[in-house]
């Protein structure tokens, strides 16, 4: 992972998966690159790359290795849904790509994952009974 320097871009992966993962990550990228906007930062530097079924069509992995050495290089990344169960043999009995890439990635000891979410009613603390 590089280090942060306030006066260059970040460089983020994208990472659109499998399934609905090519329709929602471009959504997730937009809503970034409007809060980088919204906050007068410098804009994110994008860095799409291979992984999923269009991976293993194209290069004969789920996470081709210059996926994962591009990864290395960036500051962090964008990891869409990915659809491993639905792979052909023998890549749906491989470590699936998020765990690929957790497994060979040393520099990023965390991930966060994010779901949207609305509350049915008006928040209220739990009950301490």
């Amino acid at each position: 992972m590089n280090t942060i320097d306030p006066a260059r871009p970040y460089r983020l992966g994208v990472l659109l998966g499998d399934g609905i993962g090519p329709e929602i990550v471009p959504s997730s990228v937009a809503m970034v690159d409007a809060a980088v906007a919204a906050a007068g930062a410098i804009p994110v530097e994008w860095v799409e790359l291979p992984l999923g079924r269009a991976a293993i069509d194209e290069f004969g992995a789920h996470t081709p290795d210059s996926t994962l050495d591009a990864l290395a290089e960036l500051d962090a990344w964008l990891l869409g849904p990915h659809d491993s169960a639905a792979y052909p043999e023998p890549y749906r009995s491989q470590l699936n790509p998020s765990g690929t890439i957790r497994s060979t990635s040393t520099s990023t000891p965390t991930s966060a994952r994010r779901r949207p979410s609305r509350a049915a009613r008006p928040w209220s603390p739990a009950p301490t009974w």
